[in-house]
């Protein structure tokens, strides 16, 4: 389940510091959607994040870049006004668990 560094799309600068307007990626989501079950601990744990603050941890086995390109992905996403919040949550969940696992 974890994501390949390919199957995610990168982001502009612009897009990670003041948000994006790109809708939901329709791969992610289904990845997601597929692995519904054993993603349900990490949309409590995003939905903790985005509506208080929190932190997460990246798996030291990660590459930098793989790191770098799903967090920009995960933040920038997070901050579009253009997905439904339940696919936020879903996609930002998958992301969250290929980081930390």
């Amino acid at each position: 389940m974890k994501l390949l560094i390919e199957e995610v799309p990168e982001v502009s600068d612009g897009d990670v510091a003041i948000g994006s307007n790109f809708g939901t990626n329709k791969d992610l989501l289904e990845k997601a959607e597929t692995n519904l079950s054993s993603l349900k601990w990490y949309e409590v744990k995003i939905s903790t994040i985005f509506f208080k603050g929190g932190s997460m941890s990246f798996n030291p086995e990660n590459s930098d870049e793989y790191n770098t390109r799903l967090t920009r992905y995960l933040k920038a996403y997070m901050q579009s006004f253009d997905s439904k919040h339940e696919h936020k949550t879903l996609v930002c969940a998958l992301l969250l668990y290929s980081l930390e696992n």
